[in-house]
C-alpha cells in the first residue's frame, strides 16, 4: 500500500496554519484531551480509572514499558494490532510502503532495549513534517532549498520516512550512513545541498571525506541528529563547514521535541504545537526550577494513531530561562536507563552510565568505554591530533576520578586503546558511548525512548 498524500497535505497545509503561533496547548485544553482519551482509547481507560482528569500532575506517567506491555489497547481505535505491524514490516521494506493509506508505521533500532513500533495517522505526519520544515528546514532562507539526508535508509525507520514524504516540499536526496563516505561524497558534493541533516560523527567524516577530493561542500545549514552533540564534534563541524551545527531533538514516538534555532547558544526551542514537553523528577513531580535536571516527559497533542499523554523518555535535561520569559530545553547531554554494575573482592558497587556520558581528557576528541569483565573496562579513544598522542596514563587517572565520585570504591582494572576513529555502531549507526558487560545483570533505572 502507499500512502493517500492528500491526507498528508492537509496535514501540512494545517499545521502551516499554526506554525505563526507557536502557541502552547493550555492545561484546560490537555486536561480535555485526557479525558476524551478515557472515554474512548481502552489503554487510557485503564490507565486513568481512578482519577477524574481535572489535575494533569496526577495523570500518571507512562514509559516504554508500560506501552509496550499494552500496546495493542493504545492503538486500538487505529484498527492495527502489533502483530500485524509486524507482518507489515516482514513484507519487505521501501519508502514508499505504508500499513494503509491512512497510516505510517515505523520501528525503533532497538538501542536501549527492545524494538518499539510507532503509528502515525497520514494527517498527523503532515503536520510534524510542516513543523519541521518551518523550524528546522526554512531557516536555510534560500531560495532553492536542497536537503540530503545521510541515516539508514534501508528500513523502516523514523528519520527516513519524515525526509522521503519531505520531498513534496523541496528536492531530498537519501544517503546511507552506513557507506563508506569516500564512495558517497562525489554524488553528495555533486547534489550541493544547502541542508544537510545526519549524526554529528558522519558530518565530520564526511566532511573531512570532501576536503580530501578537494571537493566543495558548503550548505548554508547543518541539522545533527541522534547523538550527543559534543563541544568538540562542533569545533570540528565548524572547522570542516565553515558554519556551526543546529541541534534536533526528536524521537520515532513523538516526531520533533526541540531544535536549536539559535546555533550559537545550547538551547532547543519547543515544538509547542506538536507536544506538551515537562522535565520531571524521579517521583513524577514536575521541575519547573531552571538549570534542575530531571526526565524528558512529551505528551504527543497531535497524533491520534498512537496518543502519548505524559511519556517520560530516558533523556535527561533541565529548563534554560532566558530571562525574558521563554523556557528553553538544554540540549540532551545523558540518558538516565542503565546502571553498570561492578564486582570485585571488596564487593559490588551500581554506577549510572550517565556520568560517564560528557568526559573530557587531554588530547582526546572522541572516547567509548567498554566494560570488558566485572571488575574492569577499557577506554577506546581517538586522538585530537594523531600526530599527538594522548597521554593513557592521564585518561585512566580521569576516568578512575569520575567513577569514584559516582559511588564506585572498587578498585577497577582500566585499560586505554588508541583508534584512529570510534566507529558507530553497526545496528544503529550510532556512537555508543557506553557499552555495558555482555549478559551483564545490569538493570534499567529509567526506560529510554528510540532516536
Amino acid at each position: 500500500m502507499t500512502i493517500d498524500t492528500s491526507l498528508l497535505d492537509r496535514g501540512i497545509a494545517f499545521q502551516q496554519g499554526l506554525t505563526g503561533t507557536r502557541r502552547k496547548m493550555s492545561a484546560k485544553e490537555r486536561l480535555s484531551l485526557a479525558r476524551a482519551l478515557k472515554h474512548a482509547n481502552p489503554f487510557y481507560a485503564r490507565l486513568y480509572r481512578n482519577t477524574d482528569c481535572t489535575d494533569w500532575s496526577a495523570l500518571p506517567p507512562i514509559d516504554k514499558n508500560r506501552v509496550t506491555a499494552d500496546y495493542d489497547a493504545l492503538i486500538a481505535p487505529s484498527g492495527w494490532t502489533r502483530r500485524r505491524l509486524e507482518d507489515f514490516f516482514r513484507g519487505g521494506f521501501a519508502l514508499e510502503r505504508t500499513p494503509d493509506p491512512g497510516h505510517l508505521a515505523f520501528h525503533s533500532s532497538g538501542s536501549s532495549g527492545a524494538m518499539s513500533i510507532s503509528l502515525y495517522s497520514a494527517f498527523a505526519f503532515g503536520r510534524s513534517i510542516a513543523a519541521f520544515h518551518a523550524m528546522a528546514v526554512a531557516g536555510d532562507e534560500h531560495d532553492s532549498p536542497r536537503l540530503a539526508y545521510i541515516g539508514m535508509t534501508d528500513r523502516f525507520n523514523g528519520g527516513n520516512q519524515w525526509i522521503h514524504f519531505m520531498a513534496g516540499l523541496m528536492p531530498v536526496a537519501l544517503f546511507s550512513i552506513f557507506s563508506d563516505p569516500e564512495e558517497i561524497i562525489g554524488d553528495l558534493c555533486d547534489f550541493a545541498p544547502t541542508i544537510m541533516l545526519t549524526k554529528p560523527h558522519s558530518l565530520i567524516a564526511l566532511g573531512q571525506a570532501a576536503l580530501r577530493r578537494g571537493r566543495q561542500l558548503r550548505p548554508r545549514r547543518l541539522l545533527s541528529v541522534g547523538e550527543n552533540l559534543t563541544a568538540r564534534s562542533r569545533e570540528a563541524i565548524l572547522a570542516l563547514y565553515g558554519t556551526l551545527p543546529h541541534n534536533s531533538f526528536s524521537t520515532t514516538e513523538t516526531g520533533p521535541i526541540g531544535f536549536q534555532c539559535d546555533s550559537s547558544q545550547e538551547a532547543l526551542d519547543l515544538y509547542d504545537n506538536l507536544n506538551f514537553v515537562e522535565i520531571l523528577d524521579e517521583a513524577g513531580r514536575p521541575i519547573e526550577r531552571a538549570g534542575r535536571e530531571g526526565i524528558v516527559t512529551v505528551s504527543s497533542l497531535y497524533n491520534t494513531a498512537m496518543p502519548l499523554i505524559r511519556y517520560r523518555l530516558g533523556d535527561i535535561a533541565c529548563w534554560i530561562d532566558d530571562g525574558d520569559g521563554t523556557r528553553r530545553l538544554s540540549f540532551i547531554g545523558k540518558r538516565g536507563n542503565r546502571v553498570l554494575t561492578f564486582r570485585n573482592d571488596g564487593g559490588c558497587a551500581d554506577i549510572n552510565e550517565s556520568c560517564l556520558w560528557n568526559l573530557s581528557f587531554p588530547g582526546v576528541f572522541d572516547y567509548r568505554i567498554v566494560q570488558t569483565a566485572p571488575s574492569a573496562l577499557r577506554i577506546d579513544i581517538a586522538a585530537a591530533d594523531p600526530a599527538a598522542p594522548p597521554d593513557p596514563d592521564t585518561v585512566i587517572a580521569r576516568l578512575s576520578e569520575t567513577i569514584a565520585a559516582a559511588g564506585c570504591p572498587l578498585e577497577l582494572h582500566i585499560a586505554v586503546r588508541l583508534l584512529e576513529r570510534i566507529e558507530p555502531d553497526a545496528r544503529t549507526a550510532k556512537i555508543k558511548r557506553v557499552v555495558p558487560l555482555e549478559n551483564d545483570a545490569s538493570s534499567p533505572l529509567l526506560t529510554g525512548s528510540e532516536k
